[in-house]
């Protein structure tokens, strides 16, 4: 998954950046304040508005309460304008395939993940087999699936590019545009299969987990990742 163009407007420490025509490898660099920290944010802003829930992850690290967001000012360079951030991302063929092949058990997840309280884990693996959620989901889920699913595939038979956009004012107010590969490819953690778009800032809190095992032999694996996204 690639970046090839980045249109941030009026986002913190950006008044106005566009850049077109991005390549493979791509240096970010300035003094302390100039935004470089903003464009990484805006990215990982850009991707949590697809995602079910991590959105609202995002907001809480800047202190913002989605509920009552009585600060949401604070991410406008100017309070009085209307914020924007646009993003094209392109996908690899081998990435398109994996959407395309894996496309009822992903678009299943971002079904469920729309509505439950309990989120599952979207792989491209199954969730559950195909003759349970017919028998269990009622006919407006399953057709909802299978149009997604549908949506899916036909999108990347057009393009192997999507767009990711959303506009912002401080009334508040957020407008996603919307994107069925967006949702799929941010909501979709595969990395053996599929790219991802991640950031870890200094704003960002880890909660303790259980650990089993370790593997610390990294390099093949993520070589096997560069050469192939």
């Amino acid at each position: 998954m690639r970046i090839r163009s980045l249109l941030i407007e009026n986002y913190r420490a950006i008044e106005n950046l566009r850049l077109d025509n991005l390549t493979e490898f791509i240096v970010i660099a300035g003094p302390n304040g100039c935004g470089k920290t903003t464009l990484l944010d805006a990215l990982r802003l850009i991707k949590s508005l697809y995602v079910a829930e991590e959105w609202k992850r995002w907001f809480g690290e800047f202190g913002i309460n989605v509920e009552a967001p009585t600060n949401f000012a604070t991410l406008f360079r100017d309070a009085r304008k209307e914020a924007r951030i646009a993003v094209t991302f392109e996908l690899s063929r081998d990435e398109a395939t994996f959407l395309e092949d894996r496309a009822e058990n992903i678009a299943l997840g971002l079904i469920r993940n729309r509505s439950s309280n309990r989120p599952v884990a979207i792989t491209g693996d199954p969730i559950v087999t195909i003759a349970t959620v017919k028998g269990s989901a009622n006919e407006r889920d399953q057709a909802e699936i299978i149009n997604t699913a549908q949506a899916i595939v036909n999108s990347l038979k057009e393009s192997l590019n999507f767009v990711a956009e959303v506009k912002m004012t401080s009334a508040p107010s957020l407008v996603v545009t919307p994107s069925v590969i967006a949702a799929a490819a941010f909501s979709c953690f595969n990395p053996d299969m599929l790219g991802e778009i991640e950031y870890h800032g200094s704003r960002r809190s880890y909660a303790r987990e259980t650990i089993n095992a370790v593997n610390v032999n990294l390099g093949d694996k993520t070589e096997q990742r560069r050469n192939k996204f």
